[in-house]
């Protein structure tokens, strides 16, 4: 493997392909010490072709996104928003059809300050008050449970 990267014009081996490309810069007119008897430079067949003495090409960063794509403004954009409003308008009719129970989320004991219980289905958002009796669809009062409020039943 040494071989690979041995000085054609001294013999001196190297580890890999950047330090030979060094040892043929660090001299002036980017030409090795022996490479003075023959004349020959660096840009004449030293190292392979299109390997530049200055820049090794594996070292240079590769942009993380594509320089030619369109710049797109996204507060132009109401496609996501309408999408989302439509699905939780959508959501909303299909929770009103369900049967709605009366319950109440309990005071939460770690956190004596949080009065209001945040509940999300499908971009439909619910905001219930803690200690209040409210009326809620069958499907909201189970992702309540499963949250772990502990709703519980009010006659």
């Amino acid at each position: 493997m040494a071989d690979d990267y041995k000085c054609k014009y001294c013999g001196e081996e190297f580890e890999n392909k950047g330090y030979l490309v060094q040892h043929y810069t660090k001299f002036k007119g980017g030409t090795c010490a022996a490479d003075k008897e023959d004349g020959e430079s660096l840009n004449e067949g030293a190292v392979e072709e299109g390997m530049g003495a200055e820049r090794d090409p594996a070292s240079v960063a590769k942009p993380h996104y594509d320089r030619e794509a369109e710049t797109v403004d996204i507060t132009e954009q109401h496609g996501v928003e309408a999408q989302v409003s439509a699905l939780a308008k959508e959501t909303a009719e299909k929770l009103k059809k369900y049967p709605k129970e009366r319950v109440m989320v309990p005071e939460d004991k770690l956190n004596p300050q949080s009065s209001f219980v945040v509940v999300g289905v499908n971009g439909w958002n619910l905001q219930i008050q803690r200690k209040t009796p409210v009326l809620l669809p069958s499907p909201v009062v189970e992702l309540l449970e499963q949250g772990g409020y502990a709703p519980t039943q009010v006659r």
